[in-house]
C-alpha cells in the first residue's frame, strides 16, 4: 500500500500524536478519544503493515514524549502522525508540538510551523491571499471600537463579522451577518464580551463581504514548494437546504446541534467545468499561505457573478474515514465526506500523507547535503 518510499516500510514506526487536555476529571480528548476513531487507525495500520502506537499529547508531557521518540530512532525510523491541531488557547496543543518536532528533526505529517502560524489568524491568511492575488472577500480589521463606522458604505452589504482566531466556528452565529454599522458594533461587542467559551479582542476581529452563494471545500496533500507534486482531491459542495434563508447558509457554532433533526446540509461532488476552477484556485490559495503536508481550502461562489472567493485554508484539518452526514458519529469530518463520495479508502489517504512526510523530510536532507 505504501509506495515509492525513500525507506523500507519495515523500518518505520508511527506515533499517532493525539491532542488531550487535562481537566478535573482527568485527560480529555473530546474529538478523538472515542472507540470508533481508535478503531479506524487500528484498521489502517493493519492494512499498511506498519507498527504504531496511540500517544496522548498534552502541554505537560510533550517534552518527555518527544525524548522517547528520539530515543526510539535507534531501532526504527519514527514518523509522527500529527493530530495536534489545537489553537492552544483552547487548552489543546497545536503549533508548539510542531515547533518541537522541527527542532528535533523528527519526521511528522501535516503542516510545518510557518503554515500553522500564517493560518492561525484569518487576518494574516487574507493578507497572504491579497498579496498573491488570490480572490478573497473584501474586508476590514476592527482595531478599535470606532473602527466599524462607515464599513458598510465602503464594503457594501450584507457583511459578516468574524474572529481572526476560532475553533469549530466559535464566535460565528446568525448574528454575525450584518447590514449596517450599528449591527457591526453590536456583534463586535458580543465578541469582546466573549462567546462560545472563547474571548476575542480588538485587532483580532474583522468584517468581510458576505458571499451569498454556493460553498465548497477541497482537500489538498503536498508541498507548495513542489507545486507539480500537489494532489487535489475531488472538490465537494456543501449544499444547504432550500428552506434555510440565504444569509443563514454558512457554518456557525453549534450548526450541527441546531439542525440535528433535519437534513439542513448535504454534500455532493462537483461534476462540471467548475471542477477545474475550484482546483486551480484552491491550489493557488494553498501555495499563497505556504501550504505543506495537507490542508483543506474552503471557498464560496457569488450567486450573481459566479466569482469564486477563498474563505480560508485549514492546515492539519480534521481527517477521518467517516462522513459528516452521520451526525451520531463524532468522528465525522469534511474530509471523510469527500473520501466517502469519491470512493477513496481512508487507508489510501493516510498512506499518501505519511509518504508525503517521508519524501519531504528526505528531500530537505538531500538539499542540505548538496549545499554542504
Amino acid at each position: 500500500m505504501l509506495k515509492n518510499l525513500p525507506v523500507p516500510s519495515s523500518q518505520i514506526f508511527v506515533w499517532a500524536f493525539i491532542p488531550y487536555r487535562i481537566t478535573e476529571q482527568g485527560l480529555n480528548s473530546e474529538f478523538y478519544e472515542v472507540p470508533e476513531f481508535r478503531q479506524q487507525l487500528t484498521e489502517v495500520f493493519a492494512k499498511l503493515g506498519l507498527k504504531w502506537t496511540w500517544q496522548p499529547i498534552t502541554f505537560e508531557n510533550i517534552y518527555a514524549v518527544v525524548e522517547k521518540v528520539v530515543a526510539s530512532s535507534n531501532n526504527y525510523i519514527p514518523v509522527i502522525l500529527n493530530y495536534c491541531d489545537g489553537t492552544e488557547i483552547d487548552s489543546y496543543p497545536g503549533v508548539s508540538v510542531v515547533k518541537l518536532l522541527e527542532s528535533k528533526g523528527i519526521i511528522f505529517t501535516g503542516g510545518d510551523a510557518n503554515f500553522f502560524n500564517v493560518c492561525d489568524s484569518k487576518i494574516l491568511m487574507k493578507r497572504a491571499f491579497v498579496e498573491d492575488g488570490v480572490d478573497t472577500a473584501a474586508y476590514e480589521v476592527i482595531s478599535e471600537n470606532s473602527a466599524f463606522q462607515g464599513i458598510c458604505a465602503r464594503l457594501g452589504t450584507p457583511l459578516i463579522v468574524k474572529p481572526a482566531i476560532s475553533l469549530e466556528s466559535r464566535g460565528i452565529s446568525l448574528h454575525s451577518v450584518v447590514y449596517n454599522d450599528e449591527q457591526i458594533s453590536l456583534q463586535v461587542q458580543r465578541l469582546l464580551q466573549g462567546q462560545h467559551e472563547m474571548q476575542f479582542t480588538l485587532g483580532n476581529i474583522f468584517v468581510e463581504r458576505f458571499i451569498n452563494g454556493r460553498e465548497f471545500t477541497i482537500f489538498i496533500v503536498g508541498d507548495s514548494h513542489q507545486p507539480d507534486r500537489i494532489k487535489i482531491y475531488p472538490p465537494m459542495e456543501r449544499v444547504f437546504h432550500a428552506n434555510v434563508p440565504e444569509t443563514e447558509r454558512f457554518l456557525s457554532y453549534g450548526y450541527w446541534e441546531r439542525n440535528e433533526e433535519e437534513s439542513f446540509l448535504s454534500f455532493q461532488l462537483v461534476n462540471s467545468d467548475l471542477h477545474e476552477r475550484l482546483c486551480e484556485l484552491s491550489k493557488r490559495a494553498y501555495c499563497a499561505v505556504g501550504g505543506n503536508g495537507y490542508g483543506r481550502v474552503d471557498m464560496r461562489m457569488d450567486r450573481e457573478s459566479s466569482e469564486l472567493f477563498v474563505l480560508e485554508v485549514n492546515p492539519n484539518c480534521g481527517i477521518s474515514s467517516q462522513s459528516l452526514s452521520n451526525l451520531s458519529d463524532p468522528t465525522g469530518t469534511s474530509v471523510g465526506s469527500i473520501l466517502h463520495l469519491a470512493g477513496i479508502p481512508f487507508v489510501d489517504m493516510i498512506s499518501e500523507i505519511i509518504a508525503e512526510a517521508l519524501t519531504g523530510h528526505y528531500s530537505k536532507l538531500s538539499s542540505v547535503n548538496q549545499v554542504a
